[in-house]
């Protein structure tokens, strides 16, 4: 079953997708989510952000070090997720 994926900052969404599976880079170690889990609101991280669809994982380098809005690293090339 998919669930939906928000990636927030306090001012704006980063990231709005959906996804079977995801793997975060949390402040303490990797936070998995699945399908069923309970809502979640957690600090993360710079680190490698995993996106699972349909049997496919996309890795999403998450760089939080900048001194402007967070950062991410897709694999078409740096930039900026933006979602809905």
């Amino acid at each position: 079953m998919v669930m939906n994926i928000r990636v927030l900052t306090p001012d704006r969404v980063i990231c709005s997708t959906t996804a079977d599976e995801v793997v975060l880079p949390g402040l303490t170690g990797q936070v998995g989510v699945l399908d069923g889990h309970a809502a979640l609101i957690t600090a993360l991280d710079t680190g490698l952000l995993r996106i699972k669809l349909d049997e496919k994982w996309t890795p999403i380098i998450w760089d939080i070090t900048g001194p402007e809005e967070s950062k991410i690293l897709t694999p078409l090339g740096y930039g900026e997720l933006t979602g809905d």
